[in-house]
């Protein structure tokens, strides 16, 4: 009888080592998650002043009532004027308006994530619509009835490779990150502007 275990672990060490090297040097992955760094993280500060110049009173408005092409122009604007002009993955950062209040954003992420328990949601066939049924209750999407800086964040476009370790899983709470600290830099704004 013939051993196949040998040959499959060299082809898997083979393929790993492949992999790495792709995801390392031709995707350059350390400067794909120091670029996400930059957005989602304000690692640039000037960013976001920018941002919230060019914006002017439309971050105050509801979100149904801004068209994505004003806030697009205006986030490229603040990429173009500011220190991240340099990033050569500036191009894949786009502006998305939330349809979820922040702290439902993240009930609906731990929802998803399963951690109400395996059982949470058993039924069978039903188990999606039970689901969507119970996020719809507990949390209903809010679209339109939120302001402008309560619904933005950013979306962040990967391709394969990159995708096995920056996943949608990892984005959406990079998001929830980066909205939790544009609220605190919002607040700052105006705190800075009610003190001069």
């Amino acid at each position: 009888m013939y051993d196949f275990y040998e040959p499959i672990e060299k082809a898997y060490e083979w393929n790993s080592a492949r992999l790495l090297e792709m995801v390392m040097g031709e995707c350059d992955l350390v400067s794909r998650l120091d670029s996400m760094n930059h957005y989602f993280f304000f690692d640039r500060g000037d960013l976001f002043s920018h941002f919230y110049d060019g914006c002017g009173d439309v971050l105050e408005k509801q979100s149904g009532d801004v068209k994505m092409e004003r806030l697009e122009s205006v986030l490229e604007m603040a990429i173009r004027t500011s220190s991240v002009n340099s990033d050569q993955f500036k191009d894949d950062v786009t502006p998305v308006l939330n349809g979820y209040a922040l702290s439902d954003q993240l009930f609906v992420t731990w929802i998803m994530r399963g951690a109400l328990g395996p059982k949470a949601f058993s039924g069978g066939a039903a188990q999606g619509q039970q689901q969507n049924m119970y996020m719809n209750k507990v949390a209903p999407p809010s679209s339109g009835t939120l302001k402008v800086h309560e619904a933005f964040t950013l979306d962040y476009k990967v391709r394969w490779p990159l995708t096995l370790i920056i996943s949608k899983k990892a984005i959406n709470k990079y998001q929830l990150i980066f909205r939790h600290l544009l609220q605190c830099k919002y607040a700052e704004k105006h705190l800075e502007q009610v003190w001069f």
